[in-house]
C-alpha cells in the first residue's frame, strides 16, 4: 500500500486527515528545496521534477509507491530493513517479496508512474528509482500488471545481499537532510497549507 494510507486503513476520515497532511508536507518540502543548489541545477537544465515522487523516495507519506528498475535494488530492499538508527538490518524470519511489474499490463485510468533516476539527487539515481501513483482503491497486490515473487528470509542471504551492495542505495545526501528535520516537525506552516 502507499505510505500514505498504512496507518489508516479502515478509517475513512483518519485517511483523508493523513491525505491532507502528506499533500501539506510535500509542498512544504517542494518549498524547502525551491532554494537549493542541486534543484536549481535541475530547473536550469530543463529537468522536470516530480515532487510528489521525489518526497516518496525520501519517506514523506504519499500515495505512491517506489518501484526499481534494478533486480539489485529490489533484491535489496526485500532482504533489508531499517533498524532504530537508520542503519540496514538483515531479515532473518518471515516470508519476503519482490514484485515484477509487467508494464505492458497498464491501463491508464488506474496507473501513473515515472521515472525518477534522472534526479539531480544521489539516491533516486543510485535506486534506479521509479515512483507510480495508485488511486484510491487499487491494491497492488492484486492488481494484474503485478506479480509477487515471494521468498523465505534466511539472515545469511539477506546479509550476502547488503553486503554485496557496497554502495547503499539510500545513500545520505542533503536533500534528506531537508526531508528528515520536515518528518520530525510537530507542526506545519501556513505556506504548506496555502500551497
Amino acid at each position: 500500500m502507499p505510505s500514505v494510507s498504512r496507518g489508516a486503513q479502515g478509517h475513512d476520515e483518519l485517511l483523508r486527515l493523513d491525505f491532507l497532511m502528506s499533500r501539506i508536507r510535500i509542498a512544504e518540502f517542494e518549498a524547502l528545496l525551491q532554494g537549493h543548489p542541486l534543484i536549481q541545477y535541475a530547473l536550469q537544465e530543463h529537468i522536470e521534477l516530480d515532487y510528489d515522487a521525489l518526497a516518496q523516495h525520501y519517506e514523506i507519506p504519499t500515495f505512491w509507491l517506489d518501484l526499481t528498475s534494478s533486480v539489485d535494488v529490489a533484491c535489496f530492499f526485500a532482504v533489508a530493513r531499517r533498524g532504530a538508527g537508520r542503519e540496514w538490518l538483515p531479515c532473518d524470519e518471515g516470508t519476503g517479496v519482490v514484485y515484477r511489474v509487467h508494464w505492458r499490463d497498464f491501463d491508464e485510468p488506474r496507473r501513473y508512474f515515472t521515472s525518477f533516476s534522472h534526479s539531480p539527487a544521489s539516491r533516486p539515481g543510485r535506486q534506479h528509482a521509479w515512483a507510480m501513483g495508485l488511486n484510491r482503491g487499487v491494491d497492488f497486490d492484486q492488481a494484474e500488471f503485478a506479480e509477487a515473487l515471494e521468498f523465505r528470509h534466511s539472515r545469511s542471504q539477506s546479509e550476502r545481499l547488503i553486503a554485496a551492495h557496497a554502495v547503499r542505495p539510500s545513500p545520505h545526501d542533503s536533500l534528506a537532510d531537508i526531508a528528515d528535520t520536515l518528518k520530525a516537525c510537530p507542526v506545519v506552516t501556513l505556506k504548506g497549507i496555502k500551497a
